[in-house]
């Protein structure tokens, strides 16, 4: 019990060493005093940005990142599984088709939805005949998969030609035209 009345002392003679300052109540027409005012401290920069570094430094914020990524490492991988979707990759004699869930597509007669090298010229994606990468995003109520597909073997200018398709679930549908 001692300690107890000891210990409230103690906080009691620290609060009133702590009193806060008491502004007088002005009377009639006299105006308060006013608070001191600080000086703000002066803002140094400690570089400059450019605008690369801007441009950098915003995007990066925003960028959407896949959940998932499947390589196609041994390049005959054809049945993947990403969560609750299943994609099949069916390379035939003629055409190479795909099916996501229940969703049968086909590459022949398909064209890039952009040019190649700033020409008016579209590309048949039907020449990617295997599949090299698949990323799978989810932001918010939205799913989407990224594709890359290529060809094999790998001869002449063909070599390291990529083709990318999107494939949104929620509208059940490919990126190409």
């Amino acid at each position: 019990m001692k300690s107890f009345i000891l210990m409230c002392l103690a906080l009691f003679s620290t609060c009133l060493a702590q009193q806060p300052r008491v502004m007088p109540i002005p009377i009639g027409d006299e105006q308060p005093p006013k608070p001191p005012i600080e000086k703000p401290k002066k803002l140094q920069r400690q570089y400059k940005q450019s605008v690369e570094e801007k441009l950098k430094s915003y995007f990066y914020g925003r960028e959407i990142v896949p959940s998932i990524i499947v390589n196609n490492t041994e390049r005959d991988q054809t049945e993947i599984r990403l969560e609750n979707h299943k994609i099949e990759w069916i390379r035939g004699e003629k055409e190479t088709k795909i099916k996501i869930n229940d969703d049968l597509f086909t590459l022949k007669d398909k064209r890039t939805i952009n040019g190649l090298q700033d020409q008016d010229n579209f590309e048949a994606v039907d020449f990617a005949n295997n599949w090299e990468q698949i990323k799978f995003y989810k932001f918010g109520d939205r799913q989407l998969i990224g594709i890359s597909m290529g060809n094999e073997p790998c001869t002449g200018i063909g070599c390291r030609v990529a083709f990318q398709l999107i494939y949104d679930f929620r509208a059940l549908r490919l990126s190409h035209p």
